[in-house]
């Protein structure tokens, strides 16, 4: 098999049809979706577990309504979102059904509504903008790397997050925040060394500004001047994880928090991490992110995806000139790491949404530009994501054929299928 972005093209195009069958399947079962903002255990008690009563739960960030819920069950999900949600700024009351917009996979595949339900789960009204970043190495002939976050929900990801902006300066705030934030200033970083350099007083102040901003106030302590910087932000950081705020609203503030110094006190180092983030990136077309569990037709996920190949010399720059040592997640990414291509595929998590399909998407556009080459490793990690996605595929199909809630086909069953043979 050849590695062209032709061929590239077409898998994305499976991979895509196969993470919305995988949602169609899983909202036969049940309307699944999770809520970071929900996973705090003052809100774990109020639905458990589908009592025989209740048609509806909350458990562990997980909003989950059976299929047979009356339009009473939605509105009484839709007000119980409001009042916990509320008081988020991102957060509109649903006001009228909008009508998503509908293309040929999701009419061929949902029979024209593939997100008709009375509920909004998502901040906006109509369309949710989102930048994903979709980084790939290349060194020689090894094997192409993908750079991967897992998600709370148990996902793996590409890096990204809510488009509050521009859609490329969130692509490169996101990166710093879900891939490195988490070690920025932490015991014998690059980052805490530098920041050490400077007077506690000035980064003090920072930090107090930073954060008489935010609400409810957070008292801080007391700054000592013979203190070092590194030692004020813990304590700082120690206060805010003994605070009353949720854990998505700690996560959220120790991340802009960290990285708001890191760009305001380091700002060479930033330059030069924004340098290599943004060199020779390759912008996708905006597009419907069709396998959302969120989506409905009250409001639905969009997303920008932007490639960036690198080499390992250049993705070295990143420690070298911009002080980032390690990867570690952040905000709501538990971590980050580097993969081989494949493993994004074939390893134990499954993939957020449609990424598997973006991840496809950003191959083709590197190839056709010239970015990626077409190694013989490179061939045959797209051989392997090929045989997953049919085998999956294949499987979905046996599923249907037997109408099972929940279905696990064996290989030698999968072989023979019809559908998978089809494929070849």
């Amino acid at each position: 098999m050849s590695a062209d972005n032709s061929a590239v093209d077409k898998l994305a195009r499976r991979a895509k049809i196969l993470a919305l069958q995988k949602l169609r399947q899983k909202r036969a079962a049940a309307f699944e979706v999770f809520i970071f903002d929900l996973k705090a255990p003052a809100y774990e008690h109020q639905v458990g577990l589908y009592p025989e009563h209740a048609s509806w739960e909350v458990r562990d960030g997980f909003l989950r309504i059976r299929p047979d819920a009356s339009d009473e069950t939605y509105a009484e999900v839709q007000t119980y979102l409001q009042k916990q949600l509320g008081d988020k700024p991102w957060f509109e009351q649903a006001t009228q059904i909008a009508p998503a917009p509908k293309k040929g996979l999701e009419i061929a595949l949902s029979d024209g509504k593939p997100y008709h339900l009375p509920l909004k789960v998502l901040g906006k009204n109509g369309p949710n903008l989102a930048a994903d970043a979709i980084i790939l190495i290349q060194n020689g002939n090894n094997p192409i790397k993908l750079l991967t976050v897992h998600r709370p929900d148990g996902t793996i990801a590409v890096p990204g997050g809510m488009n509050e902006d521009r859609a490329k300066a969130t692509y490169t705030a996101e990166l710093l925040e879900e891939v490195f934030s988490n070690a920025l200033f932490s015991p014998d970083s690059m980052t805490e060394s530098l920041m050490n350099k400077l007077d506690t007083v000035t980064v003090g102040k920072e930090i107090q500004v930073f954060l008489s901003q935010k609400k409810p106030a957070i008292h801080l302590p007391d700054m000592d001047s013979q203190q070092l910087p590194a030692e004020y932000l813990r304590a700082v950081l120690e206060i805010l994880d003994q605070s009353t705020l949720t854990a998505c609203e700690k996560a959220q503030l120790k991340t802009q928090l960290k990285c708001m110094l890191y760009k305001n006190l380091l700002p060479e180092h930033y330059a030069a991490f924004k340098s290599i983030a943004e060199r020779e990136l390759i912008e996708l077309p905006q597009r419907v992110n069709q396998s959302d569990s969120r989506n409905t037709d009250y409001a639905w996920m969009e997303t920008k995806p932007f490639v960036r190949v690198m080499d390992e010399n250049t993705f070295s720059e990143l420690e070298q000139k911009a002080g980032l040592t390690q990867l570690s997640g952040g905000d709501d990414a538990e971590n980050a790491q580097l993969h081989n291509l494949e493993e994004f595929w074939t390893g134990d998590r499954p993939i957020f949404c449609d990424h598997g399909a973006l991840v496809l998407e950003g191959v083709s556009a590197a190839i056709q530009q010239g970015q990626l080459i077409e190694t013989e490793n490179l061939q045959q990690q797209i051989a392997v994501i090929k045989e997953r996605i049919e085998t999956e595929t294949a499987t979905m199909a046996l599923c249907a054929s037997k109408q099972p809630a929940r279905c696990t086909a064996t290989r030698d069953e999968v072989a023979q299928n019809s559908f998978y043979r089809s494929l070849k």
